[in-house]
């Protein structure tokens, strides 16, 4: 027999198992736009880093013939001034730039969701067992 209040927990984690599904594919979409659909528009070019501050990275680079000086707000551990990074950048308008290398920060929404997605199923698994065997 099913215990009801048994059965609002297993409710409640079934109810968190759709919405770590549903979040894992805005993480993927999310995933797909920055690794394969953002630099389609995009030529990629070489920058240097002039300045960092606190969480900030200036980078001057070519674009189009004309010289750019871009401040992105990121910052990577192995990242010091005079370091060539790639960028891309858009052609109709070169100061319309992105890091390269933070593209793929952007898996970590979907890791992150798979991780959330096991435990929270196997929670439902040990209560859905629970409930079956009172």
């Amino acid at each position: 027999m099913f215990n009801p209040e048994q059965s609002k927990e297993l409710k409640i984690l079934s109810g968190l198992l759709i919405g770590s599904f549903v979040l894992f594919l805005i993480g993927v979409a999310i995933a797909i736009y920055f690794i394969f659909l953002m630099p389609m528009n995009k030529e990629k070019t070489t920058a240097t880093i002039t300045k960092i501050e606190n969480s900030s990275t200036t980078v001057v680079y070519t674009a189009e013939g004309r010289t750019y000086e871009k401040r992105f707000n990121a910052y990577s551990s192995n990242y010091y001034v005079g370091k060539k990074i790639k960028i891309y950048y858009n052609k109709q308008k070169p100061f319309d730039s992105h890091i390269s290398s933070l593209r793929f920060l952007s898996l970590i929404a979907p890791g992150i969701g798979i991780i959330f997605m096991g435990v929270v199923g196997i929670l439902c698994m040990v209560f859905y067992k629970k409930n079956i065997n009172m």
